[in-house]
């Protein structure tokens, strides 16, 4: 019965059911694993954290206990739910019920940090990756560049440490390829620090590494244009539809802005 609501994505039924069934019927289930994870699964999907967590405890107490898939899975809930303390918590627990963490792991929870603008959690959180010899990949390294570039914006950094770790993790990214997301990403960082200069040389070092920017790399880089470099960035525009790029809302509404800074440069002028 459980496994069929799971089925009809209607989990809310099947976690009803489960509270109501006989210990020995809800032992039964959790052996079988299978649909305990359906529906651990379709509470996380519907951010039924609570309901989740509960079930999660449960499931500790069972003979086998929760998989690496289930423990991450939950702390990915809490992390997207910003409960970061509940997701450090099942983090621990998994960690001393003696399942290592993996870079999956560390990375859903450096996510979580950033998301909540706890950035010398995040800092801490990475270093011990790196401690315990997990190396980041380059999914790890684009939250972290994406992840900190926010926080910064919103002005909740401490500088210091910001560089002591930038030169840490950009020295270890050398040993990585960046794929296209990580080089937007970077592209992206350096255009919102007013450093175009930077952003257009990862720019063409992505194209020359064989990879094809897309309409978010493109618009990226031509709003990083200052008015007074509006004739470049409307190069890069027709650039990008020479190279077959489809334009979006998100390029025209970039080089608008340029423009229309121009505009009103030279009027309050």
């Amino acid at each position: 019965m459980i496994n069929g609501y799971c089925d009809l994505n209607n989990v809310e039924k099947a976690y009803e059911l489960f509270v109501t069934l006989p210990e020995q019927e809800k032992t039964g289930l959790l052996l079988a694993k299978n649909g305990c994870f359906k529906l651990l699964t379709g509470l996380f999907e519907k951010r039924k954290t609570n309901e989740a967590l509960k079930l999660f405890k449960t499931i500790l107490g069972s003979e086998n206990g929760p998989s690496k898939i289930m423990y991450s899975k939950l702390i990915a809930a809490c992390c997207r739910a910003g409960d970061m303390m509940t997701a450090r918590e099942v983090f621990v627990t998994m960690i001393a019920r003696g399942i290592p963490p993996d870079v999956i792991s560390y990375t859903i929870m450096l996510h979580g940090y950033f998301k909540v603008n706890c950035l010398t959690k995040a800092y801490d959180i990475f270093r011990r990756m790196i401690h315990h010899g997990i190396q980041p990949d380059i999914i790890t390294y684009t939250v972290f560049f994406d992840g900190e570039s926010k926080v910064k914006r919103k002005g909740f950094i401490n500088g210091s440490e910001e560089k002591g770790l930038q030169r840490f993790y950009l020295t270890k990214m050398k040993e990585l390829t960046p794929d296209l997301i990580l080089y937007t990403v970077l592209i992206d960082h350096h255009c919102k620090s007013n450093n175009l200069q930077h952003a257009k040389f990862l720019f063409n070092e992505m194209i020359e590494r064989g990879l094809k920017p897309d309409t978010i790399a493109y618009t990226s880089l031509i709003r990083g244009h200052p008015p007074k470099k509006y004739v470049e960035a409307q190069v890069l525009y027709n650039n990008m539809l020479r190279a077959g790029v489809q334009q979006d809302s998100r390029s025209v509404r970039a080089l608008e802005r340029v423009k229309l800074t121009i505009c009103k440069n030279q009027y309050e002028g």
